[in-house]
């Protein structure tokens, strides 16, 4: 989907992967919202949440910039932020909601002063450089977030149950009553959102007794006990609506979620001569993917069982997955694809797995293997799929399937090695001491940023800077967060995302499926087991091919292509060559292999002795003492020297924008100053190069030119030949990095410039 208009790509694509964790977790969404209505209001896990939100807010205090570590009025901050989490940390759980809020109001009493404390900081760090600016912005943030964790409950009781606070201060005489044993539930106990809505009716039948025949032994006790319970009693009734409206918008979602789940039909995905599921349906052509998922092992095990749960396919289709297995260590394990953590771990996210079971004996056997694959490698361990450190022409990493050599199909999975943090949070349901120890070695190699753990780190030499011992993946994949997320609150929670996910009836029914056993006798396959035996530590990629010409007297001009996908720019060892976009030629060119006399040139004058040449060859073509034109993946280069002055030209393509740039340095090398006049010429073409080409004197009557003094630019477009025709713009600007001013000037008549019946 397009992030900004949320409006989906083309091809429009249906993932049977991504179909299939969208109705798994549509199951455990349902279950979850429901439960969320039936639990107490408040519970023991906000305690924790603040705790570790200013346990975070500390961190980032004190992590931050020496200038901002180091203030005196950060002392306050932190005492308080401190003294916050002391009290939450050393204060029981509390019982009632009289209790809660009795609690959360004295942390917001700390709460509120945060935000002050913060600005004293700033204050205190006036001339904030970047690293300073930077840590205020977390600490900032991490401020706001713990005051957020305090005063979210608050508002939830205040929109809930603004009567709370009557709960701190119950008439005593209410508790030796009859009616106390009604009122326990309201008294010494927190509502669910469920009791708000719908519940506490003999608590209000009660209310409404002791405010018509208050206990009591005098006049004031039973006057107290009577008012007490009518506010109580109306502040209820009150604030129902609001909780019948919350209620109903929970079990809404919790509705449409089943109803998502339900109406999804696998049947679109799979393909019944095969007994198995493609890889996705390509809308935009109307059919299958001719790829198929044939694997036990694979991310694709979800899609598979929830079909099959459904009755969308039949069980057949469960048993013609493949289950070739591999020695692991020293253990088995099924072979995948790509052998990445994603393929055999991703599905446990919801699926349970039963001991001494195929899954859970391959799932054990892979945590084992992928440690012992990171120590021969000497790096952490946890490899799957994801981004690494390679990047496209618009900057963004280049994503691909990682895995571990001997358990997948895939063939070279021993060239790379990329190491995903999200694979140990994964990992944490198998193996949770080491994969906490993992993270660890992880964080301190600086795999960690602000936002969490990073995408990846690459220890391909190949793809490491120089001098460095590895890349770091600097992004977060929303997908792999989320993974993450998931699996540590699974490790938090005793794994409440499967209860939730097998508490459905239709997923029980087919949980015999998830308890096949372990072969006895297994045939072992052993794939691409040269890798195997020999692990290298690198992936020597063919570097980049850069070709250099020492002269322009090649038999044919030799050339060289720049290109964002768009725009495009030819040019030879000579200087000559073309710039298009798209089918329109921006400049003007003739193809002539003899004269190669068209193209984006500069001349170079010097005022004192008249001379002129030009940074390349063409179109000049003066002879110079050296001369040599090198074309590399990125630019070309064009050098020449003339007696101490050396010239030297660049032209790239912007990988962001339809635009060339073209760089003249110029290096004096003698002791006397030289004065130069640079010009830059090319033809304004602005039409397809068949238009062009066959009547350049009719096309040049349309093209405009518009010169733009404060910009140093010259604008120019072709008038439209009709109202259908749309209007093509381009710019020629000039910028200098000498330092003083640019002066400059423009001559848009060619005749003037070079003279008539001139080539």
């Amino acid at each position: 989907y397009d992030t900004e208009t949320l409006q989906p790509l083309r091809p429009g694509y249906v993932s049977t992967v991504d179909s299939g964790n969208l109705a798994g977790h549509l199951l455990v969404l349902r279950i979850g919202l429901l439960e969320a209505t039936e639990a107490p209001l408040l519970g023991p896990q906000l305690l924790d949440g603040i705790a570790d939100t200013a346990l975070l807010a500390l961190d980032d205090l004190t992590s931050g910039s020496a200038g901002l570590a180091g203030a005196e009025a950060a002392g306050p901050l932190r005492a308080d932020i401190d003294e916050l989490r002391r009290r939450v940390t050393i204060e029981p759980a509390p019982e009632s909601l009289g209790e809660w809020l009795s609690l959360l109001s004295s942390l917001d009493a700390i709460a509120e002063g945060l935000p002050a404390r913060f600005e004293d900081v700033a204050a205190a760090v006036p001339d904030a450089d970047a690293s300073d600016a930077g840590a205020l912005a977390r600490v900032r943030a991490s401020v706001n977030a713990v005051v957020a964790s305090v005063r979210g409950p608050l508002r939830d009781v205040s929109a809930h149950a603004p009567w709370a606070h009557l709960l701190t201060d119950v008439p005593p005489s209410l508790r030796s009553c009859p009616q106390y044993g009604a009122l326990c539930p309201l008294i010494e106990h927190t509502p669910s959102l469920v009791g708000l809505a719908e519940g506490l009716d003999a608590a209000l039948t009660a209310l409404d007794d002791v405010a018509a025949d208050p206990p009591g032994d005098d006049e004031t006790a039973c006057s107290r006990a009577a008012e007490w319970a009518s506010t109580v009693a109306d502040g209820i009734r009150a604030a129902r609506p609001g909780c019948v409206h919350a209620l109903a918008s929970a079990r809404l979602q919790a509705e449409i979620a089943r109803e998502m789940w339900e109406h999804t039909d696998f049947r679109m995905l799979y393909d019944p001569s095969r007994q198995l599921f493609s890889i996705g349906f390509n809308s935009s052509e109307g059919k299958l993917d001719n790829s198929f998922y044939d694997m036990l092992a694979s991310e694709c095990r979800l899609a598979s069982f929830l079909a099959v749960a459904k009755g969308d396919v039949p069980q057949d289709h469960w048993f013609r997955l493949s289950r070739q297995l591999a020695q692991a260590g020293s253990g088995h394990a099924l072979v995948s694809w790509s052998a990445s953590m994603f393929e055999y771990l991703m599905p446990l996210l919801v699926m349970r797995t039963w001991p001494e079971t195929l899954l859970d004996e391959t799932c054990r056997a892979v945590v084992r293997r992928q440690i012992e694959y990171g120590k021969q490698r000497e790096v952490p361990w946890g490899i799957s799929e994801s981004a690494f450190n390679a990047k496209d022409a618009d900057l963004t990493y280049q994503y691909q399937a990682f895995g571990v050599p001997g358990l997948g199909l895939k063939r070279g999975l021993s060239d790379d090695v990329v190491v995903a943090p999200y694979a140990s949070m994964l990992a944490l349901q198998v193996d949770r001491p080491a994969a906490l120890a993992n993270l660890e070695a992880l964080r301190k190699r600086e795999a960690q940023g602000w936002f969490g753990f990073y995408e990846a780190v690459d220890y391909t030499p190949a793809r490491i800077p120089a001098g460095a011992r590895r890349a770091i993946v600097k992004a977060y994949f929303a997908h792999h967060q989320g993974m993450g997320f998931v699996a540590l609150a699974g490790e938090l929670s005793e794994h409440r995302m499967r209860e939730r996910f097998h508490a459905d009836p239709m997923v029980r029914s087919a949980e015999l499926l998830l308890q096949e056993r372990v072969p006895r006798h297994p045939q072992l396959a052993r794939p691409h087991t040269e890798e195997v035996r020999f692990v290298r530590s690198v992936r020597e990629l063919p570097p980049a091919l850069d070709r250099s010409y020492g002269s322009v007297d090649t038999y044919t001009p030799a050339t060289h292509f720049l290109s964002n996908g768009s725009y495009s720019v030819m040019v030879t060892n000579a200087g000559g060559g073309y710039s298009r976009r798209g089918d329109m030629a921006v400049s003007r060119y003739r193809e002539d292999v003899t004269r190669d006399c068209w193209g984006t040139f500069f001349f170079v004058r010097d005022l004192d002795t008249g001379e002129v040449w030009s940074p390349a060859h063409q179109p000049v073509g003066s002879p110079c003492e050296d001369y040599r034109a090198t074309f590399s993946e990125s630019k070309a280069e064009y050098w020449r020297r003339d007696a101490e002055l050396d010239t030297h030209c660049e032209v790239v393509v912007s990988p962001e924008d339809d635009a060339e740039v073209r760089r003249v340095t110029f290096s004096n090398r003698s002791r006397t100053p030289r004065r130069l006049e640079v010009t830059s010429y090319f033809e304004v073409a602005l039409a397809p190069q068949a238009a062009d080409q066959a009547h350049k004197a009719f096309s040049n009557l349309f093209v405009e030119t518009e010169a733009l003094a404060d910009l140093h630019a010259v604008l120019f477009s072709r008038r439209p030949r009709s109202a259908a025709e749309a209007r093509p713009w381009g710019f020629h600007v000039v910028a200098c990095e000498s330092g003083g001013a640019c002066d400059w000037s423009c001559e848009t008549d060619r005749a003037r410039f070079i003279g008539r019946l001139r080539q």
